[in-house]
């Protein structure tokens, strides 16, 4: 296709020069600066009340930036509106733009996308303008009938910043939604009534500007008749030359013509007659001619008259005539009005002429979609034709596809009809303006003619293709869906192989266009399948198809029916002469779903069966992806060694026969595997060469290499980079709506906001993910995951214990979480259940269990535990008891889960937990709780709260019945932490200026450390702000008593000296 540029012309930006001959409307003036406050000003007259001429005065008064956009027919597509006025604000902030550009130029059918349009360019707005802006739209009328552009401007009066201002003239009223802006007050209306000249302003204009003296009767008449219409004033000052009482006296009067021309539109004809009649011949063959022309300028005009004095005509007339505007240097327009006067003088006869000439001149000078139009109005409809075949498409990816639509329904249908070309560029311009069946209609007609004409397969290739575009446009998709739409119509017979190849390609299209596609994806696929299950039975493609349906329900995230699917396909491929080439592609795929459920073992088997098909039939390329298939099994069985192994045959061989998808992605894998064993500068070669072949990260098969890439980031210790790749991977992955994408992202980010230490972040993302889990069934990957990160599990078992436990069952994974309750009571839970006092057989095997999880962050040896457990017994007995111990731990584990798992670990004379057991403790809950206080520098309410609970925790004491050294140090270390907690909650309520509430928690503090004199000191000082002096006295004398019976001592000085400060 041929492209042409985006032309933007000038002078539709301008604003008329203002005459030296027009009177400046005072009134009005100030009452537009008193309203430039207004997000909406609306100037609605008819014409000829000088809407236009007031806002060039307007405009050449005010200080602030400005764009003024003058609209025509052709302005009411999205497209062409957003382009005049971003180059419009371009003129001023030359930065601004961009994005909108960049939108425009993208989106094939903007209308359909105004939000995005609109909602763009009102952030660049925000972006770049930092100040008031005001947005002038004239002649708005133009562009009516204006649904879209209605519809963007209550977009932008809805969206856009205070800074943003509108003034827009007009004949008719916009349907604006102005209700809302007038209850704000946003909003402000100039009327014809408004805009009337008054008696005063008659006066001003005849006296001060033309020098012509009225008396009240005659000014009188002249308000009568002209009733403040600009125009018909204009008209006579004009037409009467220097004395405008001429016309009084003339045998007919302003009364006699008033019963003869009942309309506006007669006082202008007559009056503009006594105009053109003053002008010599051929200066009226010249306007004439011209009245053709939107908008003159030297050379056009000498391209339509002849002149080569154009220029010094157009000086002259603007010079001297009231209805031609000069809007720049050689630039020029008529009054509309005016204009229409003359073309009606322009002989029927000589117009196609006329417009022929002005076509020839405008396609001469490069401006062939405007020359079209002229093409069309001189009927040379064959010219039409050759400028659509070469523009059509180009203007309709512009988003003008109304205008061509426009040009092509102005052609005879005949013509039309019979041309093929023509008939595919009105079908894509019709369903790009959103008319799908007719532009289906119109585009079977061209098929039909190419089809008529000869079997060409180019034409009708070509056709197919077009067809084809209407619903797909863009890139390798749109070729590729040409051909299936070609084969489609090409295939009468809809129950044979051929048939079932296309919908299952149509399937896999429809899986590469996004979200909103995979269900008709889905569809295409049962559909083939139906047909080749039922018809053909050919299983070697039922197993294609399956393998096909498989990867699209892996895109949306449902692996369960996925590995269904796959399983299927597998099943048939085994079969002897079943087998496919590059099948392994398809072992493959089953073995990864088999991995992400769980079933190791069936994974294994499913790689080894491909396997050995593979090497019977010699496809090495399915080899090459199962060695590939088989470093995902040992990367699961954390065999990271082996894996590298399997991957890097591989990629030799992906590398030997460029493969590039394939080397890219095994690069990735490569990339993980040595991150893993830890080689970070051998992994970071591996993701350069993958991103060499990739090279784009804004798709969805970026998806996974940028999550590879944040891991690399995360174990080189750059965690914001991670943070920040993890966050662009996520965002895509949900664009593209990859759910089990999402999920491991989520969880990879969740880990990466830990690490960094922020903790409420990273515990939202855990639990959007957990949400996933749940939804998707997700279960035995997310229990993988847990094994390893231990705060997560402490963390999803707040809210998720349920849950938690049953994956940890279901995924059969030898790993088990220990609770343990150390406050009250101690009990100890393993995967929820409660091992019960007797499964201890001795009260010290419990204990050890415990102090072993205290110390579990470390090794602990035989001897300390001995010294710690049995301080009395000799070494031999206390070995002894410590092997009995550990022989009653793993009986009562084993009784209560059924499981020979062993959750103690004995190396080299030193005992700790096994890392297949995870230990939640209450007092770590506890001191975690103090911690994330002490470190925020706000106590929020949040964390009030958190406080209350701890306390409510720790007030039943700490193993109770056990007297042990061990636990009476840690009951001591605890007591010290619930003595903090209550200082935190006193002093908190004390801000608070709540000092009962306050009282109520120091004395809970009083009753843990009653003689803590720094406790009553604080007490005192809170009684004394409330009055309560006697309180201070009881607690005073209570307090020296018990000193003198139990510590038999005296309270310190500064004691005494703060009681007798309050009590005098």
């Amino acid at each position: 296709m041929n492209s042409i540029k985006k032309t933007i012309i000038v002078t539709k930006l301008q604003h008329p020069q203002i005459k030296k001959n027009t009177l400046r409307r005072s009134r009005l003036l100030k009452s537009l600066k008193e309203k430039l406050d207004r997000k909406l000003i609306l100037i609605n007259a008819g014409a000829g009340y000088g809407k236009t001429t007031l806002l060039s005065q307007f405009l050449s008064e005010i200080k602030i930036p400005y764009v003024f956009y003058h609209l025509e027919k052709t302005d009411g597509e999205m497209n062409v509106f957003f382009s005049y006025l971003t180059a419009g604000i371009k003129r001023r902030y030359a930065q601004f733009g961009k994005r909108t550009e960049n939108i425009l130029q993208k989106l094939k059918y903007p209308n359909k996308y105004l939000d995005i349009v609109a909602g763009t360019f009102i952030n660049e707005i925000v972006e770049w303008i930092p100040n008031d802006l005001l947005i002038i739209l004239d002649d708005y009328h133009n562009i009516d009938p204006s649904t879209y552009i209605d519809q963007t401007l209550n977009y932008l009066f809805k969206h856009a910043p205070p800074s943003l201002h509108f003034i827009i003239s007009t004949r008719q009223t916009p349907l604006f939604y102005l209700s809302k802006m007038k209850a704000r007050q946003e909003f402000f209306k100039l009327s014809s009534n408004d805009l009337r000249f008054t008696n005063a302003e008659i006066k001003k204009l005849l006296e001060d500007i033309y020098s012509i003296p009225l008396n009240e009767h005659e000014l009188k008449i002249l308000q009568k008749y002209c009733e403040g219409w600009i125009t018909s004033l204009q008209l006579m000052l004009q037409s009467s030359a220097d004395n405008i009482k001429d016309t009084f006296d003339k045998h007919y009067t302003l009364a006699d013509m008033k019963t003869r021309h009942e309309l506006q539109s007669d006082y202008f004809n007559y009056f503009a007659q006594e105009i053109y009649n003053r002008e010599a011949k051929d200066v009226q063959q010249f306007i004439v001619d011209c009245s053709i022309l939107e908008w003159l300028d030297p050379d056009i005009c000498y391209a339509v008259t002849g002149r080569r004095d154009s220029k010094n005509i157009l000086y002259d007339l603007e010079a001297q005539n009231a209805f031609l505007n000069r809007v720049s240097d050689n630039s020029y327009r008529f009054h509309n009005l005016y204009r229409d006067f003359l073309f009606s003088k322009l002989p029927v006869s000589r117009r196609k002429q006329m417009y022929l000439m002005v076509a020839r001149y405008l396609f001469k000078s490069g401006q062939t979609e405007f020359a079209a139009n002229y093409y069309l109005l001189a009927g040379q409809y064959n010219q039409v034709v050759a400028i659509m075949s070469k523009i059509g498409y180009n203007l309709t990816d512009r988003g003008k596809s109304d205008t061509v639509c426009s040009y092509i329904e102005k052609l005879p249908q005949s013509i039309v009809n019979h041309n093929p070309d023509v008939l595919m560029i009105y079908g894509y311009a019709l369903m790009l303006s959103g008319y799908p069946h007719e532009a289906t209609d119109n585009l079977m007609n061209a098929i039909k003619l190419f089809q008529k004409k000869s079997k060409s397969s180019t034409k009708l290739a070509r056709a197919f293709y077009e067809l084809a575009s209407v619903n797909f446009i863009g890139g390798n998709d749109q070729l590729a869906m040409k051909w299936l739409r070609k084969a489609l119509q090409a295939c009468p017979k809809k129950k044979d192989i051929t048939y079932a190849y296309i919908l299952n390609s149509l399937g896999i299209l429809y899986s590469r266009l996004g979200i909103k596609k995979y269900a008709d994806a889905v569809e295409s696929f049962k559909q083939a399948l139906h047909i080749v299950k039922n018809y053909i039975k050919d299983e070697s493609t039922e197993a294609v198809i399956y393998n096909n349906w498989a990867m699209i329900e892996r895109k949306m995230g449902n692996l369960r029916t996925a590995y269904e699917k796959s399983s299927d396909a597998i099943c048939l491929l085994k079969k002897e002469g079943n087998f496919c080439a590059q099948s392994g592609t398809a072992f493959c795929s089953a073995a990864w779903f088999s991995l992400q459920l769980g079933y190791l073992q069936q994974a294994y088997s499913v790689l080894t069966v491909g396997l050995d098909i593979s090497k019977k039939y010699n496809d090495i390329y399915s080899q090459a992806t199962l060695w590939r298939g088989f470093s995902w099994y040992f990367i699961e069985s954390e065999d990271f060694q082996k894996a590298k192994e399997y991957l890097q045959k591989s990629i030799e061989f992906f590398h030997a026969k460029q493969f590039r998808t394939s080397l890219q992605t095994a690069n990735r894998d490569l990339c993980l595997i040595n991150i893993e064993l830890g080689l970070l500068a051998e992994a970071e070669q591996n993701l350069s060469a993958s991103w060499d072949i990739k090279k784009t990260r804004d798709d969805a098969d970026a998806i996974e290499l940028l999550s590879v890439e944040a891991e690399l980031r995360r174990a080189q210790g750059k965690l914001d980079s991670a943070k920040k790749t993890l966050c662009y991977a996520l965002r895509l992955a949900k664009k593209y709506g990859q759910m089990f994408e999402t999920f491991t992202i989520l969880l990879r980010l969740a880990d990466v906001l830990h690490e960094s230490g922020k903790i409420v972040q990273a515990e939202e993302f855990l639990q959007q993910a957990v949400t996933l889990a749940c939804e998707r069934d997700y279960g035995y990957r997310f229990a993988q995951v847990l094994r390893k990160k231990r705060w997560m599990i402490e963390c999803v078992m707040k809210s998720e214990k349920k849950y938690v436990l049953s994956i940890l069952s279901r995924a059969r994974i030898p790993y088990h979480i220990v609770e343990i309750s150390l406050f009250g009571n101690p009990t100890i839970h393993v995967d929820g259940k409660e091992i019960r006092p007797e499964s201890w057989k001795t009260a010290k095997a419990m204990k050890l269990f415990c102090y072993l999880c205290t110390k579990r962050r470390k090794p602990v040896s035989r001897d300390e535990l001995i010294d710690t457990l049995w301080p009395n017994a000799s070494l031999r007995s206390g070995s002894i008891n410590l092997r009995k111990a550990m022989q009653h731990i793993r009986q009562a584990f084993n009784e209560t889960i059924r499981s020979d798992d062993n959750p103690l670990q004995y190396r080299g004379k030193f005992y700790t937990i096994s890392p297949y057991f995870s230990v939640l403790q209450d007092t770590e809950e506890f001191m975690h709780t103090i911690d994330t206080i002490t470190q925020s520098k706000q106590f929020t309410e949040k964390q009030r709260d958190d406080v209350i609970k701890a306390v409510a925790l720790y007030e039943i004491e700490l193993a109770k019945g056990w007297y042990d050294d061990w636990v009476e140090e840690m009951r001591s270390y605890y007591n010290k932490l619930y003595e903090k907690c209550l200082l935190i909650l006193v002093d908190h309520y004390l801000e608070k200026n709540n000092c009962r509430e306050s009282i109520v928690w120091l004395n809970k503090l009083i009753t843990k450390n009653y003689y803590e004199e720094e406790y009553h000191k604080k007490l005192w000082t809170i009684y004394a702000r409330l009055k309560k002096f006697n309180a201070i006295k009881q607690d005073f004398v209570a307090l020296e008593k018990a000193f003198k019976k139990e510590m038999k001592a005296q309270l310190h000085p500064e004691t005494i000296a703060l009681y007798k400060s309050f009590i005098k």
